[in-house]
């Protein structure tokens, strides 16, 4: 009889990285009844032609379902609990498809959407057409040198078209029905565009609402000068860091190896803020030799 070999494998331990917290961040309740008539409608359907619903995606933002209606695909976006502020998000993601759908970008046609909760679904949402294709990344490989080239020109001729649409501001990209009255807007101006449809408002990227940033008076946009666009961020933390003032570990791991893992005082951080807003004038002056178009369409995770 062959010996017997013992031997034992440790447990193996994965960091949760606050899962449970995760997990109720994305714990989202809606009507799926209303859902699907708010869809249907969409297409000049009732819900009773609703012959598919599934869930097809988990994204950073958004939960993602699939509905078959009388044979046409449709997908509904709903925003998370923890995605934050719905209605500018969902207003200007709506706002910047349309937008670049003007200028011959192929992308899905929004079909119906709402920017409040208030609404017989219970939740947010877009409805928008499903484009049918494969993911680049699945089929890269697969594809000839000639493929690969005609694919990247493609990409480089719609990353022409983005570069061109003249934006008036920094900002995000509102239909101007979607705005509060008395919110700060910059319209579009000339061109064949319709400036009548589009304007710039406030930005929703994450950094300027995350962690009680969105109870805080500072300016979001839309900004008309890049000297506003390079001290905007600054006046953001400073107004942060005053209201929140406690010690607190560097955000970035890789600096907490410098600070010797402490706590590090807000009045450091204060500090090195306003050094760069003293010397923030003087960077304005490389950008008059820009001759690029001063702000553009940049893209954000879903």
């Amino acid at each position: 009889m062959p010996p017997q070999i013992s031997f034992s494998i440790p447990l193996l331990i994965l960091p949760s990285y606050n899962e449970s917290m995760r997990l109720k961040e994305r714990v989202l309740h809606f009507d799926v009844a209303e859902l699907k008539k708010a869809a249907a409608a969409t297409v000049h359907k009732d819900a009773a032609d609703v012959s598919n619903f599934s869930k097809i995606a988990e994204g950073g933002f958004n939960r993602v379902f699939e509905l078959t209606i009388d044979g046409i695909p449709v997908l509904a976006r709903l925003p998370y609990p923890a995605t934050y502020p719905k209605h500018l998000t969902i207003a200007s993601e709506v706002a910047t498809i349309n937008l670049v759908r003007s200028y011959g970008v192929p992308a899905p046609k929004i079909l119906g959407y709402s920017t409040t909760s208030n609404n017989a679904v219970g939740s947010e949402y877009i409805i928008m057409e499903k484009v049918h294709g494969r993911d680049l990344g699945d089929i890269w490989y697969e594809l000839s040198e000639k493929e690969r080239l005609k694919v990247l020109s493609q990409a480089g001729k719609l990353e022409s078209i983005l570069f061109s649409i003249p934006l008036p501001a920094y900002g995000s990209v509102y239909h101007k029905s979607d705005l509060g009255v008395g919110s700060e807007s910059v319209d579009f101006k000339g061109g064949d565009l319709d400036a009548t449809q589009f304007s710039i408002g406030p930005d929703v990227a994450q950094k300027w609402w995350y962690d009680g940033r969105d109870d805080l008076p500072f300016s979001r946009g839309p900004f008309t000068k890049i000297d506003d666009v390079f001290t905007a961020g600054a006046a953001k933390e400073i107004a942060w860091l005053k209201t929140h003032d406690r010690p607190r570990l560097p955000h970035i791991l890789a600096h907490r190896d410098l600070y010797n893992y402490q706590k590090v005082s807000p009045a450091d951080h204060l500090a090195s803020l306003e050094k760069y807003l003293q010397i923030a004038p003087y960077m304005f002056l490389a950008m008059i030799s820009f001759r690029g178009p001063p702000f553009a369409i940049r893209s954000q995770p879903s």
